[in-house]
Parts: C-alpha cells; structure tokens; sequence
C-alpha cells in the first residue's frame, strides 16, 4: 500500500474515532479510491445570519491528488455567518497548512472555529467582513460552547444566546 492511500486510510481512522467521541459528528460519506472527498453531519446550531441559527449542516472535505503536501479544501453548507466562511461556503481556516496536520485535528479545528472560539478567528485576512464586525462587537459571547461540554457522555445541547 503506499504512503498517500495509507495516510488517507488513517485520516479516516482517526475521523471515526472523532466520531465515537462526539454526538454531533457523523460521517454520511467517503468517496473516491484513494479517498478523495469525505462528507461530514454536523448537528450544531450555528449561526445561518445575524439573528437565527441553523442546523443541521454538512461539511464537506476535499483532498486533492498531492495530499497530505497540499491542503484539504472544506466547505460547509447550509452556509454559516462566520468570519472564516465565504457566500460559496468554502471555508478558510486563517493558517497554514502543515502536511503533518491530520483530518481529525483539522476537523475540530474547523468546529472550533464554526464555534467562535476567538483564539481561532484570524481577524487580519476573514472570508466574510460582515461576520468579523458582527464577531468583534459580540466577542465576550464566544465560544457558543466549548468542545469539552459535550462529549457522548455529557449530553449537553448548545444553547443560542442573544446577539446584537
């Protein structure tokens, strides 16, 4: 097996232990020999404009042919009101990619920042302007919640706060 199958293999691996661990990941589909797109149920209520949320929703994951050495492309849809989430719905994590990055990490990175956690949020270079103003006047609301809440075990539902 070579190295590029056998480091995609992994990655899904390691997205189905992600999985187990979280109630509000699914994987609905993996397509592609090698693996080249994988599709992802997120069941958050992310915020779809300023004043309602949304949910559930899917993300999409691309790998192209060079993967790891080039970057996955993600994508969400519905799409979110976020500053790292274009009108397209393509998704722009704010660093770069490291072929040492894994899916998994990537995945929850991507999660963290649907999530606002505001370590996460590049306010120099954002997808959606509008999004980053609205997160910079509401910035003491964020995270929504904290991965670490709801594990499997710990049932906890996000709550949507009010935002101005």
């Amino acid at each position: 097996m070579n190295l590029i199958i056998r480091r995609r293999e992994n990655d899904l691996k390691k997205l189905r232990e992600l999985e187990k661990k979280y109630d509000f990941i699914k994987i609905i589909d993996v397509s592609g020999n090698p693996i080249s797109e994988i599709k992802i149920k997120l069941n958050l209520g992310l915020p779809v404009n300023k004043e309602q949320k949304g949910g559930p929703f899917e993300l999409f994951i691309k790998l192209p042919a060079d993967y790891p050495l080039k970057s996955p492309m993600f994508s969400i849809k519905p799409v979110v009101f976020n500053p790292h989430v274009f009108e397209s719905g393509n998704i722009c994590t704010g660093y770069k990619w490291m072929p040492s990055n894994t899916l998994d990490l990537e995945v929850i990175r991507i999660i963290k920042l649907l999530l606002l956690y505001p370590e996460y949020i590049n306010s120099k270079s954002p997808a959606n302007s509008q999004a980053l103003s609205w997160f910079k006047k509401n910035k003491k609301k964020f995270p929504l919640l904290k991965l670490e809440e709801i594990y499997k075990e710990n049932k906890s539902k996000i709550q949507w706060k009010e935002f101005q």
